[in-house]
């Protein structure tokens, strides 16, 4: 409006004969009377002024126009939401290209046991394994029930409970010709005695399963069995798990079961802790109340315990309390996501893991210790930087991104996404090394467990 009335005023000097076109454009029209001279000098101070007025005026008079012009925060924040679009779209992708990627490995992993009914799901995308190894099984079922039909999973599960030994013992493994496996290692040359993980891992299945499928009935057909199991598990009077050091070799959680850690054990703990709560919650669903407070009371008392793995000036849990006795990255990081560590300890651990990410996560994968160091006694040879023993893997990356949300929320999408990125281009493998090394290719686990975290960021978007 104030423009429009400076031009106006311009084009009216115009036409009364003030200034000639050249001067316009700059150029003074030197007449032969000095009156026309000065003239043309006085109508060029005039418009630069009424330009210089007309301009100044102009954009206050835009602003006063417009109240509601966006303030630097508010810039910032539709930055922040166009970058949140752009990430969403990026994730939404990527995880459609998981889901996809985990629907092949599950269907290709299939095999048929003996017994005309049952489809062992095995660790490989490949088959290659040729038995349904229980953990592998249930971190399958928790990453991604859906891909995994009602009926195979109560097929499944309930071969491995026809596994569990008369002492309570459960399989490692169950083969296809139906033999149960319940050391790591070949048949022929077990690694050692049982691992300290099965029997939780059984737990979880069975809920999962009545989950899914809202079948009691392997419930009650079979919770005493896996209360069997639970008591066969070697514990202190505080409820840890707990390997001897003086006992000659036992496997403690399975994707450790080469490293030596003795005295109470974190990640046993943790998942025993958790199958007590499911123990509990599936007594509650079969009302048998006074049952489900005994497992809370036990569970309750695991917790507690769980403190004497705190090293307060890491601030991280520790993996054992003897051999071993050094920062888990898996274990605290598990800790966080599972809900068995404090609000103090969340955060702690988030701010350590935070703070040390350069050394424990490469391509969204994650070692098991800090780089560079290696477990400190193991059950097999094995080089550091290699397989269990300092191998980057994607197996507990779903647990880290939670865990980092706590401090660093940009910092967990990214790893997420960096972990879908590099996958999708080098495959999906159980482990590698910066030094091109690489574990069985098609690993089921390292599908199926990312997407807890891609799900956790897709109801994260649609409460935004």
């Amino acid at each position: 409006m104030v423009e429009e009335a400076g031009l106006a005023a311009l084009k009216h000097i115009e036409e009364n004969r003030c200034f000639s076109g050249k001067l316009r454009m700059g150029l003074p029209h030197m007449g032969s009377s000095g009156t026309e001279s000065s003239n043309n000098v006085a109508a060029m101070f005039v418009i630069a002024v009424c330009l210089a007025t007309c301009s100044a005026i102009s954009a206050c008079g835009a602003q006063a126009d417009n109240p509601q012009s966006p303030s630097s925060g508010e810039l910032k924040l539709r930055e922040e939401r166009r970058h949140d679009a752009e990430s969403g779209t990026r994730l939404e992708d990527l995880g459609a290209w998981l889901r996809a990627e985990a629907k092949r490995l599950i269907s290709g992993c299939r095999r048929p046991a003996s017994d005309c009914r049952t489809q062992c799901f095995t660790p490989d995308g490949g088959g290659r394994y040729g038995a349904l190894w229980t953990r592998d099984f249930c971190y399958m079922v928790e990453g991604y029930p859906d891909a995994i039909g009602r009926v195979d999973l109560q097929n499944a599960v309930r071969y491995l409970l026809k596994g569990v030994r008369t002492d309570g013992v459960a399989p490692d493994r169950v083969q296809t010709d139906g033999l149960a496996v319940y050391s790591a290692g070949p048949v022929g040359n077990p690694a050692g005695e049982p691992p300290t993980d099965n029997a939780q891992f059984l737990v979880k299945l069975v809920e999962l399963t009545v989950n899914r499928t809202g079948d009691m009935d392997i419930f009650r057909d079979h919770s005493a069995t896996l209360e069997k199991a639970l008591n066969s598990i070697p514990r202190r009077d505080d409820g840890l798990v707990f390997i001897d050091p003086n006992e000659p070799k036992r496997s403690p959680y399975g994707f450790t079961d080469c490293i030596r850690k003795t005295g109470a054990v974190l990640f046993s703990s943790i998942v025993y802790w958790e199958a007590l709560q499911c123990m509990a919650r599936l007594c509650d669903k079969s009302e048998r109340r006074g049952d489900a407070r005994r497992w809370r009371r036990e569970a309750d008392k695991v917790r507690d315990a769980l403190s004497a793995f705190w090293d307060e000036k890491e601030g991280v849990f520790l993996a054992a309390t003897e051999d071993c006795r050094q920062p888990d990255v898996w274990g605290s990081a598990y800790a966080v996501y599972a809900g068995a560590a404090t609000e103090k300890q969340a955060l702690a651990v988030a701010r350590w893991m935070d703070n040390h990410y350069d050394e424990i996560v490469w391509q969204g994968m994650v070692r098991h210790m800090r780089e560079p160091e290696g477990w400190q006694s193991l059950l097999t040879g094995m080089q550091v930087n290699t397989y269990q023993n300092g191998g980057y893997w994607p197996t507990p990356t779903s647990w880290v991104v939670r865990t980092l949300r706590h401090v660093n929320p940009e910092r967990a999408l990214q790893t997420l996404e960096d972990l879908l990125m590099y996958m999708r281009e080098h495959g999906v493998n159980e482990w590698e090394n910066k030094a091109g090394a690489v574990g069985v290719r098609d690993y089921v686990a390292s599908a199926t467990l990312p997407l807890i975290a891609v799900r956790a960021f897709e109801k994260r978007g649609e409460s935004d």
